[in-house]
């Protein structure tokens, strides 16, 4: 098959590292993927109003002009083809033409036929990310959608969207497992959260559990994320832009995982940080009921109840035995999940359009 997938930009985030990933996949199983940015970021819809959101998007367009995102740590096997902004006279003819984020979508949806049978890959409810109804509008455009999770399938399935199949994420395992140099620093007190400015990743959540069992236990918190570190009462490490062989020491130094998210729509951190051996505390959100089994592989909170994430901390911290079988179960589970599985069921749900 040839497939073109369309991003809005190439910055590191879960969205572009996860495509980046899956297209690899795609073409280990023989199949020719282009994959399209564009040097002009398109808008998210409310950029005009907002000086920062300007900023950043002029900031990231020079970025992409001077080729300033470095993936030198992952292979790419796929064709990454940077165009100067986003144009049907850019776009190869294939097969499929796979959008992404929610500009992307309305974008492909414009595109003539002989770019390829249109595709939307929903990775989750933007809704976070620009105007409401606009966001919610690309997702009854007409395209074939596909996602990711049950949960996702759920929330379009209730908009009226027919969802044509699931493809969940899968984990790197020759990237990411347990590091000899960070599992030296782990000391059974090292707990892992991200830190995120957006509500939906619940960063508040799990720093409230941290509080509340600081109370009853010695543990050190130790943060990762893209931003400036946080102003926060509680006393922390920090780690900032971390990818590749660094994420994964980080990851592999820490006894416990904590992932506090209430709306992404699978959740890629937790899948790395159990293939290095990471004991994952989790709410039940997006796709930790798809890649955990509670009580076996991890300790899940159905709702994101600080209090109950805070007893799961206490006892993992408290109890090496409880720690470390959840270290290895979980770390045994999550090799069922690979990148070319998840490729293959791309390439099933394409075959059946």
């Amino acid at each position: 098959m040839r497939i073109t997938i369309i991003l809005p930009f190439i910055n590191p985030s879960g969205g572009v590292l996860s495509t980046f990933f899956l297209s690899n996949a795609l073409v280990s199983l023989g199949h020719k993927v282009n994959v399209v940015y564009p040097v002009w970021q398109p808008s998210f819809g409310q950029w005009i109003f907002n000086f920062k959101r300007a900023r950043t998007r002029l900031l990231n367009t020079s970025r992409h002009l001077l080729g300033a995102f470095d993936y030198s740590w992952i292979p790419v096997r796929f064709n990454l083809k940077k165009v100067p902004y986003l144009s049907a006279r850019f776009i190869p003819e294939s097969d499929f033409v796979i959008a992404t984020a929610w500009p992307t979508a309305y974008f492909t949806d414009s595109l003539p036929e002989s770019k390829g049978t249109k595709v939307y890959f929903v990775r989750g409810i933007e809704t976070w990310s620009g105007p409401e109804q606009k966001v919610l509008n690309t997702y009854k455009l007409g395209m074939n959608v596909v996602t990711t999770s049950r949960y996702l399938e759920s929330e379009l399935t209730k908009m009226g969207v027919k969802v044509k199949g699931r493809v969940p994420n899968g984990v790197d395992t020759g990237l990411f497992y347990p590091d000899p140099a960070g599992l030296k620093k782990r000391n059974g007190r090292r707990v892992l959260l991200m830190y995120h400015r957006i509500g939906l990743k619940g960063f508040e959540i799990g720093l409230k559990a941290v509080s509340e069992a600081k109370k009853q236990v010695d543990l050190e918190l130790v943060l990762f994320g893209t931003y400036k570190p946080p102003k926060i009462s509680v006393e922390f490490e920090y780690h900032r832009n971390l990818f590749g062989a660094e994420l994964r020491r980080l990851y592999s130094s820490c006894d416990v995982f904590l992932w506090t998210s209430v709306g992404d729509g699978w959740g890629q951190p937790p899948m790395e940080a159990q293939a290095c051996k990471s004991a994952l505390i989790a709410t039940s959100s997006g796709g930790i009921p798809e890649y955990t089994v509670p009580g076996e592989t991890a300790l899940v909170s159905d709702k994101p109840d600080p209090s109950k994430l805070s007893e799961h901390l206490i006892e993992l911290i408290r109890s090496r035995e409880e720690r470390e079988r959840l270290q290895d179960a979980g770390y045994r589970h999550i090799q069922r999940f690979s990148w070319v599985e998840s490729a293959k069921k791309l390439e099933d749900i394409l075959s059946r359009l």
